[in-house]
């Protein structure tokens, strides 16, 4: 993909996560009517959600509009080392979240039957998306 296209889906996904932060945000403020720790994790998930996606759209906004800094991050997105330190990053990240996910569900099996269900539906659910991505990805190839 080239790298102003890219940039234009930065713009878009970082207006996607604000609009979705400040609905989860109202979200929260009419639930903590109802349930103060339902509504408060909303408020809290919207705020980090509208705050992230501002801090995104403001840095790739400046990046489009200084051409030094696009030419920079243009180098920077498409230097093969800095692809492969990606890479191996999202690998390990993916293995040590199935790892952290299958102790902390076996750990729970002693304590918590509930617990122990939703963590292993939550590691099967991250199996499955791995598999099914490089399943796409490989037919993209």
């Amino acid at each position: 993909m080239e790298f102003g296209k890219r940039m234009r889906l930065r713009v878009s996904w970082s207006v996607a996560c604000m609009a979705t932060g400040l609905a989860l945000l109202i979200g929260g403020m009419a639930a903590r009517r109802l349930d103060d720790l339902g509504g408060g994790f909303l408020a809290g998930a919207g705020t980090g959600l509208l705050a992230g996606g501002a801090v995104l759209l403001v840095k790739t906004l400046r990046t489009l509009r200084d051409p030094e800094r696009r030419r920079l991050a243009r180098i920077e997105e498409e230097d093969e080392r800095n692809l492969s330190i990606d890479m191996r990053s999202s690998q390990w990240t993916l293995f040590l979240g199935i790892l952290g996910l299958a102790v902390a569900a076996s750990v729970a099996a002693f304590f918590n039957r509930d617990a122990m269900r939703v963590l292993s539906a939550v590691l099967l659910l991250l199996v499955a998306v791995k598999f099914i991505s490089l399943l796409v990805l490989r037919r993209l190839d």
